[in-house]
């Protein structure tokens, strides 16, 4: 069963909850391939939880901060092109998934019919995607977006997520390729986040010996 947090994403409510379920859709390329970088992950997140400094939680960089700049002129050009309501939510779990699991889709459509996810990429980035739109009909998706999507879907139980690419710099501002709901992929997540949740308890565990 779904819970749907409704806070603004960004909010300090938000990143209170990202604590208190810190393996997000944002970590799902880790999460999903179960390896190394879920242990280093896990470490990350109990160091930052067990300091008794202040750690900066809040990573950003030009593209996150593009990004929120233009999101919500992307999801209006969206609505547009597609002629679908796109609501904005904050926060998502399903009480069925091993509760350390979350995601933040950047948009829903419906009843979770669909989501929305959306990046905006430099020019150099996004003028590539224009041409191997217009050359193949569809556009790179990076693996770890592909990934990103797939844990969405897993969490909200949604079938598809367009993947929307915007910038407004150029007349093709704006791409749009669905991405459909992989359970080969959904499968691995959540074996990972099962992982996840045991490694979490058990290196909480080793920390409290006295």
């Amino acid at each position: 069963m779904k819970t749907i947090f409704n806070v603004p994403q960004k909010s300090e409510e938000w990143y209170k909850l990202r604590e208190k379920y810190p393996f997000t859709a944002s970590h799902a390329q880790a999460i999903g391939n179960q390896g190394k970088g879920l242990e280093t992950l896990v470490t990350e997140i109990l160091a930052k939880k067990y300091s008794i400094q202040d750690i900066e939680k809040r990573y950003t960089n030009e593209d996150l901060e593009r990004g929120i700049e233009l999101e919500p002129l992307a999801r209006s050009i969206y609505e547009l092109r597609t002629e679908q309501k796109v609501e904005e939510i904050g926060f998502v779990i399903d009480e069925e998934i091993p509760k350390v699991g979350g995601a933040s889709p950047d948009g829903v459509i419906g009843d979770f019919e669909g989501l929305v996810e959306i990046k905006s990429f430099n020019n150099e980035k996004h003028f590539e995607l224009i041409c191997q739109y217009k050359e193949t009909g569809k556009f790179e998706v990076e693996s770890k977006y592909q990934w990103q999507m797939q844990q969405q879907m897993l969490i909200t139980g949604s079938p598809w997520c367009d993947y929307v690419v915007f910038n407004p710099n150029y007349k093709e501002s704006i791409l749009i390729q669905r991405i459909e709901r992989d359970e080969e992929k959904i499968e691995k997540l959540k074996q990972g986040l099962k992982l996840a949740e045991e490694l979490l308890n058990k290196k909480e565990q080793i920390y409290a010996i006295k």
